[in-house]
């Protein structure tokens, strides 16, 4: 994502330059020509010290007591008049060449930013065309690779069997059934013992021993 970020980032960058540069050709070179402003600054001087000049000279012939006086008056505001129009036709050819000399390099500039935009432009979407084509390569290889791996199955060794449970095993069970052998063996012994005492008559077999009510039955 941080890639189609950048992507949409850096054209509305471009296309904001690109956008203030052909809005500044299209409005005219007028808006940044500084020529314009200092020679209109230069006519209004021109016109006030004529006009001043004038003015002393109409209050001059006003005064004026002879008819030479006069005269002379007349012919310094004709040759007034004359240099305010030379003043003012020199300043408009130097203002129409140096406009031209500043239009033409405006515009010559103007082509030369707009070319640079152009290009950069360009550049800016080669660049990222080609980072989002090797971002969607990366990915897809990635997910063809996560595809053609098979799933890791965890692996769990067989537990042994479970031995089948042997009493014997257990020492207290053992010393339990070889102390009831013993038993069983001395109540043996003795019975036999005691048979052994007895008459043939008297004496049982061991089962028929075994099968005599006790007393008090």
């Amino acid at each position: 994502m941080s890639v189609f970020n950048s992507l949409k980032t850096s054209v509305l960058i471009v296309l904001l330059v690109t956008g203030l540069i052909t809005g500044i050709a299209l409005a005219g070179t007028d808006l940044l020509n500084p020529i314009t402003s200092r020679a209109t600054a230069n006519r209004i001087e021109v016109d006030t010290a004529h006009q001043k000049a004038m003015n002393e000279l109409d209050e001059r012939l006003a005064t004026a007591q002879t008819d030479a006086e006069v005269r002379q008056i007349q012919r310094e505001q004709q040759l007034l008049d004359a240099q305010y129009q030379h003043d003012i036709q020199a300043l408009s050819q130097d203002l129409a060449h140096r406009d031209l000399a500043y239009k033409t390099w405006m515009n010559a500039l103007t082509i030369l930013t707009s070319a640079l935009a152009l290009i950069l432009f360009a550049g800016a979407m080669i660049w990222l065309g080609a980072r989002a084509w090797i971002y969607i390569q990366t990915n897809s290889r990635k997910e063809q690779t996560m595809a053609a791996t098979p799933p890791v199955t965890k692996w769990i060794p067989n537990l042994p069997e479970r031995e089948a449970y042997d009493p014997w095993s257990n020492p207290e069970y053992r010393r339990q059934k070889i102390t009831a052998a013993r038993n069983r063996e001395q109540d043996e012994r003795t019975l036999a013992a005691r048979m052994s005492r007895l008459p043939k008559a008297d004496q049982v077999s061991k089962a028929e021993y075994n099968n005599l009510p006790l007393a008090g039955d």
